[in-house]
């Protein structure tokens, strides 16, 4: 936004300018530093974009954040786009969610998507997810709110935990809710599971590997592995699980020695039944000075490969024609989300799929589908009155949920109170016939005898 400061133009703003073009950015950051915010931001304003943008590289972030919120949008976002990525990053820290978000909708995805990253998770949150969408169709854009779990709810407990292997006891698991599985050990932070039918003694098995097991597929050659390693459910049959979410980690030190881009880090499940790698985008939650933590959702659990890469994987499969019937329904009612799974690469792939209320996960499933052709898929939802925000990957759509349907009383026939009845009436009638009869045949006796 422009200051108050007024104006300043004319020749001495353009002998500013002139003179600050030649300046070593360096040497004209130190200037800027104690310059006048917003002649600072004119001044900007009036040099190549190049030059700006590396004049804000050499201003401390904080210091790049008020120039660039005091000069015109559209120029601070085009010289933000040529800014270092890290340094890029850091000033969207130190930036109103409304200035981010003008900058993501008026920045070209190529210059988006070395430089967003580089800002806080809890950044990027403030930007709408339409926006993200609209703006970075070559990302996979996911929500996550961590999984709620009931406090009633015993926690898991390690009965053999080690660098590379840990075994936990679930005691109890109720249906259709979230139940904590494992805290440990790392890549793992945090698993989390939902079963279909109430569980007890539940053991969970996480164990490290050094290598991809013998017998499985080579991963494509462009993903770099992180680390191997395997989950297993003891005490459960493989449909008991409905859905499986979790929290991994991974060094910074990898990243950065390996070049893997922040947006990469995919979590490779293998699927048995497919007999191949099912990729998993996972989405950065938090990072700190040696780990960045990324949640993920998966429809099971089997081998995994923890793995990223220097450029983002190609987005080959589109998500169309959501619906949703009945299209009133109620508390209680089973509600069916359909959608078609186009594949629009070059070849037969498995697409994960994940349906989202509320920015919460309920439910995800994988679609295989040939090349260039589409196949429908369908989520069954029952949830509580309400209206919700209803997505499949880039689909949003709303779900409102009435009222239960109230049970009829059932139809029972009061008595009578202060009036006749058809029935008693109908009686009383054949009992007037009757008493006539016999009067009469009486009074005919009678008669004969005299």
């Amino acid at each position: 936004m422009r200051t108050a400061l007024g104006s300043w133009k004319g020749s001495a703003w353009a002998k500013a300018v002139e003179v600050t073009a030649f300046l070593d950015p360096v040497f004209a950051g130190r200037l800027f530093e104690a310059l006048d915010t917003g002649r600072a931001a004119q001044v900007l304003e009036g040099l190549e974009t190049d030059k700006a943008a590396a004049i804000m590289d050499a201003l401390e972030s904080k210091r790049a954040a008020e120039i660039g919120g005091a000069m015109d949008l559209g120029k601070a976002a085009l010289a933000w786009s040529f800014m270092q990525p890290v340094q890029a990053g850091r000033v969207l820290d130190e930036v109103p969610a409304e200035w981010t978000t003008e900058v993501v909708k008026a920045v070209p995805e190529p210059r988006l998507i070395p430089r967003l990253p580089e800002a806080s998770a809890a950044k990027l949150w403030e930007v709408p997810v339409q926006v993200l969408m609209d703006n970075l169709p070559s990302v996979p854009v996911d929500f996550w709110n961590r999984p709620e779990v009931d406090p009633s709810l015993p926690e898991p407990q390690g009965t053999d935990v080690s660098e590379t292997m840990s075994v936990y006891t679930l005691p109890e698991a109720r249906e259709s809710q979230w139940a904590l599985l494992v805290g440990s050990p790392l890549p793992i932070e945090r698993l989390w599971a939902k079963f279909r039918r109430p569980k007890a003694d539940l053991q969970v098995i996480f164990q490290q590997l050094k290598r991809k097991p013998i017998g499985l597929p080579d991963l494509p050659p462009e993903q770099t592995v992180n680390t191997f390693f395997d989950i297993s459910l003891e005490n459960s049959a493989p449909d008991d699980l409905f859905l499986a979410a979790a929290i991994v980690s991974v060094e910074k030190s990898w990243l950065n020695l390996n070049s893997v881009h922040k947006w990469s880090v995919q979590f490779n499940r293998f699927d048995e039944n497919l007999s191949e790698w099912v990729p998993f985008p996972t989405k950065r939650v938090r990072e700190d000075e040696q780990r960045v933590s990324f949640a993920v959702v998966v429809p099971g659990f089997s081998t995994i490969a923890l793995t990223g890469s220097r450029t983002l994987p190609a987005q080959s499969f589109s998500v169309t024609d959501l619906s949703i019937p009945p299209a009133s329904p109620r508390e209680g009612e089973d509600v069916t989300v359909n959608v078609l799974v186009r594949n629009n690469g070059s070849s037969r792939a498995t697409y994960p799929v994940n349906l989202w209320l509320n920015h919460s996960i309920m439910a995800s499933q994988t679609a295989q589908v040939d090349a260039g052709k589409s196949s429908p898929l369908s989520f069954s939802v029952r949830t509580a009155e309400g209206v919700y925000e209803l997505r499949v990957e880039r689909i949003i759509g709303e779900l409102k949920v009435g009222p239960a349907t109230a049970i009829p009383a059932p139809q029972v026939t009061p008595p009578s109170v202060g009036g006749t009845s058809l029935a008693f009436t109908a009686l009383l009638a054949l009992g007037i016939v009757g008493l006539s009869l016999l009067l009469g045949g009486a009074f005919l006796t009678s008669r004969s005898k005299a």
